[in-house]
Order: structure tokens, then C-alpha cells, then sequence
């Protein structure tokens, strides 16, 4: 039976409005109180790209709306515009202060769902009204502000999941656009093969990339635009710095209390959100969640699983002691991002964790393209790797992008990471095909199949990271290129025998006299997969197939 408490609930962008609806629910007799810095609550319907490229005034009338809604409809007290000063656990009040009044707001529960701040960039002339984030209402406000103001030029500062989605809304708006990482590469949660996918479709769209640079110093100019000097010695002339270099938890009203932190600056609490104070919970970006597959807890900045966070919170908060506790499981850290026609999405361990986990011998991946080399009447645009680890014949974590089928075939992925799937038990799922028009081919499915029959027989992958190093060194090997036609490329055409895979059988002696290493190839890697197979069958040990092929290649050896 529920009892009436009152909750208090600081935050409502980062989960604070899930915690709210979760303890409504789990209890209809306990009064609801939000507090919020900002003008308005955080709702999902609007991403910041979608604040960028909307009419202000249209989002503004719909986020008023939204939260008045939202509060009738809950019965949520929201004090907007209010800061919180400071905790009192002891007497159980919270401090605020608003530009009305300080009042202080005794609490049954109170749950902490804190919004995050921008990391800063601390380079010399770096400063100004045209120099912001990108994390808020205010900054989408500034950055119309700068367009309407003339801005033509952009420079966006960070290739993660933000700074992509900030320097596409630019693009949208008209913008001319250039983005910097310190990095050299983008996009550090997909592998590297992935990350350059995703590069090759921003410069596509028509993005300026320049990575493995920092911004020395910045210069502003009598037309009302900078001069930014990197260190590889350009300069870039903009109107516009957007800054999208992460964000870290703003958990100083729990620390300053003396909850426990841990030393990555989040606040400690266990699987039910409980923090070290009492009748305190966390959630959002505030707090660490367990991982699957290690069982560490990282700091996993996702919407999902902010949300699912702030309902443990919610309920936990809400309920009476007799009810049974709701608890976050281990989390499989999945996210997708469109670009685009093209969606990009990763679940579990990445290929580097994985390696650095489970240790190169321990790793199999496979890559495989769904193209028009695979069916007569259907070209595929999608692309599956599956990281499987060999001791345990476990899924880890898997990779998708494409225009069709990704959400269908990550969610699967996602479920495999967290249930522990074997290959053979994902291919034994009654799966639904991606498209009537491809009856005969699923990538993921295909991708099961190699999965399993590489733990069977200890089938030899090279990368393509592996290919470029051998290369490189001008180790002693051989490449067969096994596609229909010659696809040569770059380095790889001095070194490389065109052997259809339809001839394969009849020239097999050309073959077996190799003493050093063979690596077969084709377009997409499926010819190369099916001729190693053949070979290995015949007895030959010391030959690889190239993941994902030529197609693969390309993303990695050419900048």
C-alpha cells in the first residue's frame, strides 16, 4: 500500500522527469517536486539537433506546453528557473533559490538527477558570445542567434556523438562547417573501421575534417569572426565555436553533503540507486551502472539508460519498504546515430575493449557486407561485425550500419550481449528477413554463420588494421583476390593473383606450392570467406580471408 511522503526531485533533464512518472505510478498518494535550473524540462521529442533546425518560437510555445502537461497530467509541483543551494540529511530539507525567493523543501525522498556542464577549452582568445556548447536550450539560443546575426562559417570542436550531430544541424542550417579532434580518428566508441564509415558519410554531406589537430590560439576580427590557428600550422576563419569535447556530472550539492564519490568524480550508489546518504537516491549522468559482459560499472551517458536509472530511482523512491526493491541490471551500453540517409549503431564491448579484455587469441570478428554480389535482384547497403569471445562462445558486442534493417538487427545484437548468446543460438532465433525484395542473404544472420564456423575450425582472419601493417612492413605473403572481376587496391595490386573463386578448384595447385602466408580477398569479403573454406577443407592451414574485404580495406588505408 502506498503511503503519503513527499519526493523531491532535483533535476528535470537528465531522467528527472522518468523519475517523476515511475513514482507517480508506484505511488499515487506521495506529493511530487521538481526542481529545474533551467526554463524548461528535458523532453525526448526534442533532440538539441532538432531545437537547431526548428522554429524557435514553435519549440518554445511546444516545451511550455509539454511541461504544463506534463505536470497536470502527473500532479507534479515544477519549480522552474530554481537552483538548489544546499542538502540538509539530517533535518531532510533542500535549499533553493529562485530570483522570487530562497525556500527551503522538506523531503520524505529525494532523488538526484543532476544536468551535466560542457568540459572548457582553455586556449588563449577562445572566449566571446560565439564561442558555446552544445547541451542546452541556451546554447541552441545562442547559436540562432549567431546565424541570425549573419554567421555563414562553423567550426565545431569534437567528432563524438555530439559534436556529429551539432556540425549536421550547422550543415542544415547553411553553414559552412569544419570540425576538429584532437584525435586521429572520429567517433571512439565504434571501431576504426566503423568510425571511418561514418567520416567517409560526414564528408559526403559535405563536412571539413580535420583530425589530429588542437586549436593553438584564436584571434578575433574586426568583421566579428575569429581566426583560430591549429597546431599543424592552418587557420581557420569562422563566425561560430561550437564546443563538443564531453561533459562531466554536476554532483557538487551531494558531495558537498558528503555522499560518497567514486574517483571518477560519480556518485557512488548500488543497483537500486541508493546513494551513501539516506532516503537519497542518483541517477542519469550523476552515477556509474553495471556493464555486461565484464561486470564493471561504467559511466554510460545514453539516454536509455538515463532513463532506466531514473525509474529505479523513481520507484525505489516512491515506494513503502514492503514492496520489493526494482534494481538495474548490467546495461550493454547501446546507442544509435543516424547520418543522413545512413544509421550507425554499436551495442556490448567495442573491438579495442574487446582486445584489451579478452586478449587477441581469445577475440574472433567477422565482418560481413550485405551487397548486390550476394543477390541477383537486391543490393543491401548494410554492414554487421560480431565480436565473439572464443573461450566462452560468447557474443560481446556487435556493430550495424545501413539505411535499412539497423534498429531490427542492434536490438537482436543487444539482447545476444546481455542474454550471453553463442552464435549458434542467434542463428537459431526465427528471424525475420530484412526486406521481401532479399529473401536469400541477412548480414547478421551470415555473420552468426562465420561466427560459429570459425570456432569450429580455428579459421584465420586478417583485418584489415592487420593487412595495412603487413603492408606496410612488406611482410612475405601472397594476396588472391577472389572476386568475379580485379579489384585492386592501391599497394595491393603489386602483390596480389586474380583467382575467380569459380576457378578456384581447377587452379588449386597454383596454391598449394605457397610456403608463405596466402590472404584471400574480395569485394565485401563473402568470395574470400567461401574460398578459404574450400582451401581449408583441402588441407592447407596458413591461409586468411580479409574481413569485410576490399570494401573494408578502403576505409582503413585510404585517410
Amino acid at each position: 500500500m502506498s503511503v503519503k511522503k513527499t519526493i523531491v526531485i532535483v533535476g528535470g533533464t537528465h531522467g528527472g522527469p522518468s523519475a517523476a512518472i515511475t513514482a507517480r505510478l508506484a505511488n499515487e498518494h506521495a506529493r511530487i517536486i521538481m526542481v529545474e535550473q533551467g526554463s524548461f524540462l528535458s523532453w525526448s521529442h526534442f533532440s538539441l539537433r532538432q531545437h537547431l533546425i526548428s522554429n524557435e518560437a514553435v519549440v518554445k510555445d511546444r516545451l511550455f506546453e509539454l511541461d504544463e502537461l506534463f505536470g497536470q497530467r502527473f500532479d507534479v509541483e515544477i519549480r522552474r528557473d530554481t537552483r538548489p543551494v544546499s542538502l540538509d540529511v539530517d533535518s531532510r530539507y533542500l535549499v533553493t533559490e529562485s530570483h522570487k525567493s530562497r525556500e527551503k523543501l522538506p523531503y520524505d525522498a529525494l532523488i538526484f538527477a543532476p544536468s551535466a556542464e560542457s568540459h572548457k577549452l582553455e586556449v588563449n582568445g577562445l572566449l566571446g558570445p560565439t564561442v558555446v556548447n552544445f547541451r542546452n536550450h541556451d546554447d541552441i539560443i545562442a547559436i540562432k542567434s549567431a546565424i541570425k546575426t549573419g554567421a555563414k562559417r562553423a567550426v565545431v570542436v569534437g567528432c563524438g556523438c555530439y559534436g556529429v550531430n551539432a556540425a549536421l544541424g550547422l550543415k542544415e542550417q547553411g553553414l559552412d562547417v569544419t570540425m576538429i579532434e584532437t584525435k586521429k580518428r572520429i567517433m571512439p566508441s565504434f571501431s576504426l573501421q566503423f568510425a571511418r564509415a561514418i567520416q567517409k558519410k560526414l564528408m559526403h554531406e559535405g563536412l571539413l575534417i580535420k583530425l589530429g589537430v588542437t586549436i593553438t590560439e584564436a584571434q578575433h576580427l574586426d568583421d566579428n569572426s575569429m581566426s583560430l590557428r591549429l597546431s599543424n600550422g592552418d587557420v581557420v576563419d569562422t563566425n561560430l565555436v561550437v564546443l563538443c569535447i564531453g561533459i562531466k556530472p554536476m554532483n557538487a550539492l551531494l558531495e558537498n553533503a558528503g555522499a560518497a564519490v567514486d574517483v571518477d568524480g560519480l556518485i557512488r550508489v548500488d543497483d537500486h540507486m541508493r546513494t551513501t546518504l539516506p532516503n537519497v537516491f542518483a541517477c542519469g549522468s550523476a552515477v556509474s551502472v553495471p556493464f555486461a559482459v565484464i561486470g564493471d560499472r561504467r559511466f554510460v551517458p545514453e539516454p536509455a539508460i538515463m532513463q532506466r536509472t531514473a525509474q529505479v530511482a523513481g520507484f525505489n523512491a516512491a515506494c513503502d519498504g514492503s514492496t520489493k526493491m526494482d534494481a538495474v541490471k548490467p546495461v550493454c551500453g547501446s546507442f544509435m546515430m543516424p547520418v543522413a540517409d545512413t544509421s550507425f549503431a554499436r551495442t556490448g564491448l567495442t573491438e579495442q575493449a574487446a582486445r584489451e579484455h579478452l586478449s587477441d587469441d581469445n577475440l574472433f570478428v567477422t565482418t560481413v557486407f550485405g551487397t548486390a554480389e550476394l543477390s541477383l535482384d537486391y543490393q543491401s547497403e548494410m554492414c554487421v561485425k560480431l565480436i565473439v569471445d572464443r573461450s566462452s562462445r560468447r557474443i560481446v558486442g556487435g556493430e550495424v550500419y545501413g539505411r535499412s534493417g539497423v534498429e531490427r538487427s542492434i536490438d537482436l545484437l543487444s539482447v545476444a550481449v546481455l542474454e550471453g548468446f553463442s552464435p549458434e543460438r542467434l542463428i537459431d532465433i526465427d528471424l525475420a528477413y530484412l526486406t521481401d525484395a532479399s529473401p536469400h542473404f541477412d548480414p547478421l544472420r551470415d555473420a552468426a554463420v562465420r561466427a560459429r564456423m570459425g570456432l569450429l575450425d580455428n579459421t584465420r582472419i586478417m583485418s584489415a588494421e592487420t593487412l595495412a601493417l603487413w603492408l606496410k612492413n612488406n611482410r612475405d605473403f601472397r594476396l588472391v583476390d577472389v572476386g568475379e572481376a580485379p579489384k585492386l587496391s592501391g599497394r595491393m595490386a603489386t602483390k596480389t593473383l586474380h583467382l575467380p573463386l569459380e576457378a578456384l578448384r581447377d587452379r588449386m595447385s597454383e596454391l598449394l606450392s605457397e610456403d608463405s602466408p596466402i590472404v584471400l580477398y574480395s569485394k565485401s569479403g563473402h568470395r574470400s570467406y567461401l574460398a578459404q573454406q574450400a582451401l581449408m577443407q583441402r588441407g592447407m592451414t596458413n591461409v586468411y580471408h580479409l574481413d569485410g574485404g576490399v570494401a573494408s580495406f578502403d576505409l582503413i588505408a585510404k585517410e
